[in-house]
Parts: structure tokens; C-alpha cells; sequence
């Protein structure tokens, strides 16, 4: 016991050392306004309107109200200071490392490979989207209550006891009200029972262990019903969540086999991302349709030549098959069958996937090495020595990458293809430190990618109405209103514009226009009535 207590301080350590960058972090202008900065019910701290907003609302396209009371916690101890944040998110990160180590070492017994996989977990670049973006909170926090229901259920799966499998069940609501990544917990479970805990029949167990429970693959998937009805829930209301927030909107323009070509695609991106970590970036573009057949083809071969050669090792190498089934099975909900976003893969969604694959790698080379002597121990051990001090490094680098907006869409558009999300972005980031010059070209550059869009038109046509440059600013409010006219800010800021250029009876339509939305806001309430006031006496 006394080793584990060692081994779990030093994961914490190592983990906050590569990670202690994010308290100099900011924020970025991406979610983190809808979900902080610009956010005025979270900004409301935890209070009961708040608390009644969390539960009921779907922003951002998701229901996770337990995402929205850690952020208003965070609000009522630390205002605006995004350190605060930061170190509640790396806070929850070494929490789920040492969870982690736990749990492995419960499980199956093995403390060098459990530390080990741990401590890649802790470290690895990919994590470091979920620990340093504020909005991935969910994110961490998600898989927090993910694997305190395994170590709970595992508990429940040993002993027979009721209270875990009680605890497992409100671990998993729980981490569902965080983010629905989770919903394939019951099926990591079904595989758990496969390895370690062996209670799948067949599975031999060790001559101290006793099976408890089920003794049927029939009973050991009844017994997860509650698991697999709660999973189901979820998904139906994320789907909803999404739907209302236009979330799948570019998914809607890919063809259903467009999308199913990109999922072996995207499986093999995400195994080549673990394996190089390098040129890591917050948005990876989306190729769309007409994506050469030989990419999907070859990815699909890789996958099923290494889905069969765990199979076919199952009986001596249980532990290859069940962890690479995990990264599968945990990917399945964001492997772009419903495409989410603009995006076609993205760091934060290995997470928890990559555990699977870091119980493979790991009890894989432990055993091999035990077979070979205690020269191949020093060379193993020497080896992971050097692996997680690159991982710390690469993962200590990104952290810095994501200091503020201008530093993550910056290296963004260095790694990746420029899209309208990162043109516009980068322009909004360089705007809000006065740098409006390069801000305008930016801005221009995404209406390059897409004359109509919305976002950068608004952008610019407020740039411009700063410089004094009105008739070019309502030429970009005009195009932007024929894309969405229920936008109160964008109605607000034409009906400026026409104010200063002697327009009033334009300018009072806007306002009137914008005054029309539920709630009211009182600035443009107050703008409207001065509107009114210059119509009806002019001097």
C-alpha cells in the first residue's frame, strides 16, 4: 500500500508540473465565451435561476447541466480570472490519473503496468485540449464519474455488493450530466468482464478468485439493463440537444456513405495522433465529400487486420482484445456516423478512448518483457522513462499554445488548412488585443472562403464601423441579415450604423426589430426610445 501512495503522489506531481502552464492560460474565443465570458447566467454564480438554467437549457448545443454548476462554482470563487478555471480542470485531470491507477491496479493486480498507463494517461499531448480549453470541462469532469462507476462497479462485481453497483449507476448519471462521451459505459463493462474480472463464461479465473453474479453472458448483459437504459436516455437527449441547436448542420450536407467513409478514416487519424503527437491543433478541417477510396479502404484493412489478430490472441492475451475493443467501442459516439461540427477529428475525444489502448500497449509489453529478464526491464524501463519525458515536454508546449486565442488559432492555421472558423476566429482574437488591421484582413480572408457567411460579416462590419468606414459596415450587416434576421445584436449594431449616417427612420426599424425579442435587452430598449425621441423632435 505503501508503494501505491508513492506511486499516485509522484503521477500527481509529474501531472501538475507538465500541466502548471495553464494558470497563465486565458481564455480563447472558442465556447469559452458561451460558455464564460459571455455567458450572463453563469456569470449569475449558483444561485436558484441559475441552478433552474443548468437543468433546463441546451446551450451550446448539449444538456449537461453538471458541466454548468462546476462553471458557476468556479464563477462565484474566481469571478473572471480563467487561472481559476484552469486550475480546477487540471485539478480534476490529476484526479482521474491517480483514479486511474487505482483502478488498474485493483483490477488486475499489476503496479508497474497500472502506474505506467497511468502516468502516459497523464501526460500525453492529446489530453492536453481537455485540461487547457475551459469549455472542455466537460471533459474531465465527464471522465471522472466514468471511472469512479467502473472502480464502483468492479466493487460490485467481486463482492456481490449492492451499494456498488448503486454507486456505479448514480457515477454514470453523473458523468452523463457532465457530457454523454460516456454512454458506452455498459459495453466497456461487458468487456471488463471479459478481462480482468473474468466472470464471462470461459474466461478462466485465478484459483483465489470466487465468480459472483451471473454466470450466463445472457444474465451478465441483464444485469447492465439500468445501464443500458440510462445510456439510451442520454443519447436520445443529446440528439435533441444538437438537433435544436443546428449542431449536425454540415453533418446534414454529407451523404450518409460520405460520412461512413470517414470512419475508418478516423479511427486510423486518431491511433497515427496517439503514436506522433506533433501538430496538434484545436480544429482539424473536414475534408467533405469525394474523399478518395484508397484512404477508406486502406484504413478499413488496418483496422480489421488488427481487430483479428486480437481476436485470434483473445485466450493467452485477453487484455489485447479488450483494450482495443475499449477504443473503439469508447469512439463509436464521435467517430462522425452523426457529424458534429465542421471538424473531422479532435483531440479532447481521445480521452477516454485512449485508455483502452494504453491497457494494450501496456500489459502487452509488461508481459513480453517479464519473459526476457531483468535486462529487458532496464531497457524497458529506461525507455518509458524517456517516452513520458517527450510526452511531458510535447504536453508542457501545447499548454503554451493555448495561452490565448491569437496563440491557439495562430498555431492553428500554421498545422491546418485555413477554414472560415479559423480565418474569422483569428481575426475576432486579434481584434479584441487591438491589433485591428491584421484583425480586417483575417476577416476577409474567411469572406474569401465564403462571401455570405455570417459570423464574418458581422465581424467585419463592426470593424469597420469603428474606423468610421459606414457605408462598407452596412453593406456587411446587409449580407449578414439575409443570412439570419433574429440576430438582436446584428439588428442592433445596422440600426447604429444608420443612426450615424442621418438614416432614423431605418435606424428605428432595426431597433424596433431587435426590441421584439424575449427577454428585452435593456441597452437596445434604451436606444430604441432615443430613436423615437429624435423622429419626433429632430432638434
Amino acid at each position: 500500500m505503501k508503494r501505491e501512495l508513492c506511486i499516485s503522489l509522484a503521477l500527481a506531481l509529474a501531472t501538475a508540473a507538465a500541466f502548471a502552464g495553464v494558470l497563465r492560460n486565458g481564455f480563447v474565443n472558442l465556447d469559452d465565451d458561451l460558455y464564460v465570458y459571455e455567458n450572463r447566467v453563469v456569470q449569475m454564480g449558483l444561485s436558484r435561476p441559475s441552478v433552474n438554467w443548468a437543468f433546463t437549457n441546451t446551450e451550446a448545443a448539449n444538456w449537461h447541466p453538471l458541466t454548468w454548476l462546476s462553471l458557476q462554482l468556479d464563477y462565484e470563487c474566481f469571478g473572471l480570472n480563467a487561472a481559476g478555471y484552469h486550475a480546477t480542470s487540471l485539478l480534476f485531470h490529476v484526479a482521474n490519473t491517480v483514479l486511474l491507477f487505482w483502478l488498474l491496479r485493483v483490477m488486475t493486480g499489476a503496479v508497474a503496468a497500472s502506474a505506467w498507463a497511468a502516468a502516459v494517461f497523464a501526460l500525453h499531448p492529446l489530453h492536453v485540449e481537455s485540461v487547457a480549453w475551459v469549455a472542455e470541462r466537460k471533459d474531465v469532469l465527464s471522465t471522472f464519474f466514468f471511472l469512479l462507476s467502473v472502480l464502483c462497479w468492479q466493487v460490485y462485481a467481486r463482492r456481490s455488493a449492492a451499494w456498488g453497483y448503486v454507486l456505479a449507476l448514480v457515477s454514470f448519471v453523473l458523468s452523463l450530466m457532465a457530457k454523454p462521451m460516456g454512454v458506452t459505459l455498459p459495453l466497456v463493462l461487458l468487456l471488463l468482464d471479459v478481462w480482468p474480472l473474468k466472470r464471462w463464461p470461459g474466461a478462466a479465473a485465478s484459483q483465489s478468485q470466487e465468480r459472483r453474479g451471473p454466470t450466463t453472458s445472457f444474465g451478465l448483459v441483464a444485469e447492465k439493463t439500468p445501464f443500458f437504459m440510462i445510456g439510451a436516455a442520454f443519447t436520445a437527449i443529446a440528439v435533441l440537444a444538437q438537433g435544436s441547436k443546428r449542431a449536425t448542420e454540415f453533418g446534414e450536407a454529407l451523404s450518409f456513405g460520405d460520412r461512413l467513409l470517414m470512419v475508418p478514416v478516423n479511427y486510423t487519424t486518431y491511433l497515427f495522433r496517439t503514436l506522433w503527437p506533433l501538430d496538434l491543433a484545436m480544429l482539424y478541417p473536414h475534408p467533405g465529400a469525394g474523399l478518395p477510396w484508397w484512404k477508406p479502404a486502406g484504413a478499413a484493412f488496418l483496422l480489421v487486420l488488427l481487430t483479428m489478430a486480437t481476436w485470434l490472441l483473445r485466450k493467452s492475451f485477453a487484455y489485447l482484445l479488450v483494450g482495443w475493443l475499449w477504443f473503439l467501442i469508447a469512439l463509436l459516439p464521435v467517430i462522425g456516423l452523426v457529424q458534429l461540427g465542421s471538424q473531422s477529428t479532435a483531440d479532447r475525444y481521445m480521452y477516454l478512448p485512449m485508455i483502452g489502448l494504453l491497457v494494450a500497449v501496456c500489459w502487452g509489453t509488461a508481459e513480453a518483457v517479464a519473459r526476457r529478464g531483468r535486462g529487458a526491464r532496464r531497457v524497458a524501463a529506461l525507455s518509458a522513462a524517456v517516452a513520458l519525458l517527450l510526452c511531458a515536454w510535447l504536453s508542457a508546449r501545447q499548454v503554451a499554445v493555448w495561452h490565448d486565442g491569437v496563440t491557439a488559432w495562430e498555431h492553428a492555421l500554421a498545422v491546418t488548412p485555413p477554414t472560415l472558423v479559423s480565418c474569422n476566429n483569428y481575426g475576432l482574437a486579434l481584434e479584441q488585443v487591438g491589433r485591428r488591421e491584421e484583425a480586417e484582413r483575417w476577416f476577409r480572408r474567411a469572406l474569401e472562403i465564403d462571401p455570405a457567411a455570417f459570423k464574418p460579416n458581422c465581424n467585419l462590419g463592426v470593424l469597420l464601423a469603428q474606423q468610421g468606414r459606414l457605408d462598407e459596415a452596412a453593406r456587411h450587416f446587409e449580407i449578414a441579415l439575409a443570412v439570419n434576421q433574429y440576430d438582436p445584436l446584428l439588428l442592433e449594431n445596422l440600426a447604429m450604423v444608420e443612426e450615424r449616417r442621418g438614416r432614423l427612420e431605418a435606424a428605428l426599424e432595426y431597433y424596433e426589430m431587435a426590441a421584439r425579442f424575449d427577454p428585452p435587452v435593456p441597452r437596445i430598449m434604451r436606444r430604441l426610445e432615443r430613436a423615437r425621441r429624435q423622429l419626433r423632435d429632430p432638434l
